[in-house]
C-alpha cells in the first residue's frame, strides 16, 4: 500500500478506495486516507475514503537526466 501511496504521489494523482473491515480504516488513516462516506452495503458497513497527493504536480519519470 506504501509503494501504491508514492507512485500516486509521484503522479500527483488522487487516490481511493473502499473497506469492509474497521481495523483497516485506521491503518489507511496513518497512510494519509481521509473517510469520505459511511454506508450499509448490502447490510455490511463500507467505509470509502480518499487521499490527495503530497505533491500537487506530476514528476516526469520519462525525462532524462542532463
Amino acid at each position: 500500500m506504501i509503494d501504491c501511496c508514492q507512485r500516486m504521489d509521484v503522479l500527483a494523482a488522487s487516490t481511493y478506495l473502499d473497506t469492509d473491515l474497521a481495523i483497516n480504516v485506521a491503518t489507511n488513516e496513518t497512510l494519509g486516507f481521509v473517510v469520505t462516506r459511511h454506508q450499509l452495503v448490502l447490510g455490511v458497513p463500507n467505509w470509502f475514503m480518499s487521499r490527495r497527493p503530497l505533491c500537487s504536480t506530476p514528476v516526469d519519470v520519462t525525462a532524462s537526466p542532463d
